[in-house]
């Protein structure tokens, strides 16, 4: 079953879900200059909707590990830079313990770690399609 006769399945009773999911699938699958990683705010603009709530199930949809479309990220700012949040930090930001700027070895606060989303392993496969 492809990606998108999953969402149509899964979603064929909450249409705002499934069209915004339809929609963000599009835009990530169409997108010429495909990005390393996505805001939410990029992914409320694909959706084309404006129910933060609807686009929030359907972004947690399309990253669930059965359909790996998207992947959530956790990233930091270092020298102006953002660079992915190594594992071991992410496990601790799961638990809700403190976590460590790798370089600076301080900890962060939860405002300064950048929840975001990249392509997904399943996305790849439906972009092959």
């Amino acid at each position: 079953m492809s990606v998108t006769e999953a969402i149509q399945n899964d979603w064929a009773n909450e249409p705002g879900v499934r069209d915004a999911c339809l929609r963000v699938l599009q835009a990530l699958t169409n997108e010429e200059k495909r990005l390393d990683h996505y805001s939410f705010g990029d992914l409320l603009r694909f959706a084309a909707e404006d129910d933060q709530k609807v686009v929030a199930r359907a972004v947690m949809y399309l990253a669930n590990p059965s359909l790996r479309v998207l992947e959530t990220c956790l990233m930091y700012e270092f020298r102006g830079y953002f660079y992915d949040l190594p594992k071991e930090e992410i496990q601790h930001y799961a638990k809700g313990e403190v976590v460590y700027h790798p370089e600076l070895g301080q900890p962060l606060s939860s405002s300064e770690i950048l929840v975001c989303f990249a392509p997904g392993v399943g996305l790849k496969e439906q972009a092959a399609r």
